[in-house]
């Protein structure tokens, strides 16, 4: 006899193999999407950071100063460094706190940086 075609039994394990794969394969690339847009955000979160602190070496004398805190806008951080690009993400919160250290001849002051952004309605702050 002249067999032509596979035969119910074959196409049901080639079936089944494939859902073993696809459970197996599945549930790792949505874990790696995920991991890469929270490294993206991090990303972000650095950047502003990193952006916020050439400001304060750039506008140290201008800064408007409210209880030790002062809030800018995007825009005015943009003027500092405008190649700096945040695509996916909105800015909500650029916030500067200063605090006192004295020193032997001066007072000096740390810098601490307050960051929300939303990407994907979904809001990360740093």
């Amino acid at each position: 006899m002249n067999k032509k075609g596979f035969s119910l039994v074959e196409m049901l394990l080639v079936l089944v193999l494939i859902a073993i794969v696809s459970m197996i394969v599945l549930p790792n690339i949505s874990k790696m999407t995920s991991s890469s847009k929270e490294k993206e955000i991090e990303g972000y979160l650095k950047l502003l950071e990193e952006n916020l602190n050439l400001y304060v070496i750039d506008k140290k004398e201008s800064i408007v100063w409210n209880n030790n805190q002062t809030e800018i806008t995007y825009d005015e951080l943009k003027k500092v460094n405008p190649d700096i690009k945040i695509d996916k993400c909105v800015v909500d919160k650029l916030l500067i706190t200063r605090t006192e250290q004295e020193t032997v001849s001066d007072i000096t002051y740390k810098y601490n940086y307050s960051i929300c952004i939303t990407c994907n309605e979904q809001q990360y702050c740093k």
